[in-house]
C-alpha cells in the first residue's frame, strides 16, 4: 500500500481513537487529517460566503465578464433588467451602475450563452440567433454581430451554451439549445472561426439538451457539456469534446463520460473551471441546488465537493485569481440582489505524469569535448613527496553522501509514515 494510503489510515485511526481527547489536542489530529488527504490528491472545496455590499437592483441570468488590465467585473443584463450594465471592483467590493437601460439590445442567459476570449465577452443576445460581445477592458459594446450558423438553425432564445477557445486567433462553439417556436431541444453543435469570421457545423451530442453549461479544461483541449435538460427531464449526464486537432475538430465525436453528476440531473446551472476540475455552481434538478459537483478532466471521474450558502439557479460566476464570485440568482421567491465569494485552494496534482518528450533537445556530441590528452606527462616524477604528507584522515565523510532519486522518495514516504505514527502515538497519550 503506498505511503500515503497507511498515512490516511493511522490519521483516521487516531482521529476515531481520539474522540475522547482534549479540545487542544483534537485540533492537532483535524490537521493531521487534513494534511494526509492533501497528499492523497483531492481537491476539497467550501461552502460560498454571500457578501456585505448588494447590488443596485436584484436579478438573475445575467452575462459576466473580467477585465485584468482594470481588474473590474462586469454584469450585463439579466432576467428582470435586460439592458441593464453594472461593474462590481473585487477590492472595494462595490458596485457601479450604468443605468437600466445602457445597452443597445436585450442581454438574458436562460443557458450559460457567454463565453470569455481575452478581453471580449461573446455572448447570445436574448432572442436567440445574434452573437455580440463586449469589451470588458473599455467597459463597451462593440460593433462586432454575427448569426448563428448563418442562419441554418434558428433558436428559441439563449437555451445553447457557449465556449471560446483561445487558439489560432480564436473559436467559439455553440451547443445545443432549443428549435424556434418554442421546438425540441437540439443536439447540434456549430462553431465559428473568428480569424476567417466562417461557421461550420461540428458533431452532435448524444443527448439532446438545453439550458446546460459548458466549459474547457485548463488545457483547452477538451470541451465538457454538462446537465441541462432534454424536453422530458432533467440530466444528469457529462459529454466531453477532444478539440486538441482543431484543423479537424468537425469530425471529433462527442463522448459520454462513465461518471454523471451526483444530483439526480441538473438544468440552469453555471460551469467553472479551476485547475484541473470543472465546477458546477448551483441549478435546478426539482429544487435549487446549493452543493457542487466537481469534474475531474484528467480522471474524468465526478463527486461532490463545497455548496453555495443557498440553492440558487441563473447565477453568474466568474473566477478573479485565486477566488470565485457569483451575482444574483433565482429561488422559489424571486431574484437576490447579493453576491459571494469563494476562496479556490491551490488544486492538488494529478495522479498521472506528463508524457515524456519522444525526442532529445539536440544531438548528442561524436566526440569528447575537451581536448585529446597528451601522449607523455610534462615532466619526470618526483622520487620523493615535496611535502610531508597530510594528517592521518578523519574518521567522518566530508559530506553527506548523495541518494538516488528513488532512495529520496521512499525516505519521503517513510518519513510521512514515522511522522503520523509518532502524532498518532503522542495524541493517545
Amino acid at each position: 500500500m503506498p505511503s500515503t494510503a497507511w498515512a490516511a489510515l493511522l490519521a483516521l485511526s487516531c482521529a476515531v481513537r481520539g474522540a475522547t481527547l482534549s479540545r487542544l489536542r483534537l485540533p492537532i489530529s483535524v490537521a493531521l487529517l487534513t494534511t494526509v488527504c492533501a497528499l492523497c490528491g483531492a481537491t476539497t472545496y467550501g461552502v460560498w460566503t454571500q457578501g456585505s455590499s448588494t447590488m443596485p437592483r436584484l436579478d438573475s441570468e445575467q452575462i459576466v465578464g473580467y477585465s485584468e488590465s482594470t481588474d473590474t467585473v462586469w454584469l450585463l443584463g439579466g432576467y428582470y433588467n435586460p439592458r441593464q450594465l453594472l461593474s462590481f471592483n473585487p477590492s472595494s467590493n462595490s458596485f457601479a451602475d450604468y443605468g437600466s437601460n445602457a445597452l443597445s439590445h436585450d442581454a438574458r442567459a436562460l443557458a450559460q450563452s457567454f463565453a470569455q476570449l481575452n478581453e471580449f465577452v461573446y455572448y447570445v443576445e436574448y432572442g436567440g440567433n445574434v452573437l455580440r460581445k463586449f469589451n470588458v477592458d473599455l467597459g463597451t459594446e462593440d460593433a462586432f454581430t454575427a448569426t448563428i450558423a448563418d442562419g441554418a438553425q434558428t433558436y428559441s432564445w439563449t437555451s445553447m451554451c457557449l465556449a471560446a477557445l483561445d487558439v489560432d486567433g480564436g473559436y467559439l462553439f455553440v451547443v445545443g439549445g432549443r428549435a424556434s417556436s418554442f421546438g425540441s431541444s437540439l443536439a447540434k453543435t456549430f462553431i465559428l472561426n473568428l480569424s476567417s469570421n466562417e461557421w461550420f457545423a461540428g458533431q452532435s451530442l448524444n443527448v439532446a439538451r438545453r439550458n446546460h453549461a459548458c466549459a474547457f479544461d485548463s488545457t483547452q483541449s477538451a470541451l465538457f457539456a454538462i446537465g441541462g435538460y432534454d424536453g422530458d427531464g432533467y440530466l444528469d449526464s457529462v459529454e466531453m469534446l477532444n478539440v486538441e486537432n482543431i484543423a479537424n475538430v468537425e469530425n471529433s465525436e462527442w463522448v459520454l463520460l462513465t461518471d454523471t453528476l451526483q444530483t439526480e440531473g441538473l438544468s440552469n446551472l453555471r460551469a467553472v473551471s479551476h485547475g484541473p476540475n470543472i465546477l458546477t455552481v448551483g441549478g435546478y434538478d426539482g429544487e435549487y441546488v446549493q452543493v457542487m459537483n466537481v469534474i475531474d478532466t484528467v480522471e474524468l471521474g465526478i463527486s461532490q465537493s463545497g455548496s453555495l450558502d443557498i440553492g440558487l439557479d441563473g447565477i453568474a460566476p466568474v473566477v478573479v485569481d485565486s477566488t470565485a464570485y457569483c451575482f444574483g440568482g433565482w429561488d422559489d421567491s424571486n431574484s437576490f440582489d447579493s453576491w459571494r465569494f469563494l476562496p479556490l485552494p491551490t488544486p492538488s496534482p494529478t495522479l498521472s505524469p506528463s508524457s515524456p518528450t519522444e525526442q532529445p533537445n539536440a544531438s548528442p556530441s561524436h566526440g569528447p569535448t575537451t581536448a585529446q590528452p597528451t601522449a607523455q606527462p610534462t615532466a619526470n616524477p618526483t622520487t620523493f613527496p615535496i611535502t610531508n604528507p597530510s594528517t592521518s584522515p578523519s574518521s567522518e565523510p566530508s559530506a553527506v553522501p548523495s541518494v538516488s532519486v528513488n532512495e529520496s522518495e521512499g525516505a519521503a514516504k517513510t518519513l510521512i509514515f514515522a511522522v503520523s505514527v509518532g502524532v498518532c502515538f503522542s495524541l493517545l497519550l
